[in-house]
């Protein structure tokens, strides 16, 4: 389970993130508000909201 993996890292470590996730692709549980993010490394979401 990973709360907002991205939110403090910068846009080239973000990048590297994602190239990492897309490679591995582990089994997991994301909590992100950054839909770029979300759009890039998932390949299903729930969407809760208000």
């Amino acid at each position: 389970m990973w709360d907002e993996p991205a939110n403090y890292l910068d846009v080239f470590n973000q990048d590297q993130l994602i190239k990492l996730l897309r490679e591995v692709k582990p089994a997991m549980l994301l909590i992100e508000h950054d839909k770029y993010f979300i759009e890039q490394v998932a390949d299903q979401r729930i969407v809760i909201s208000n």
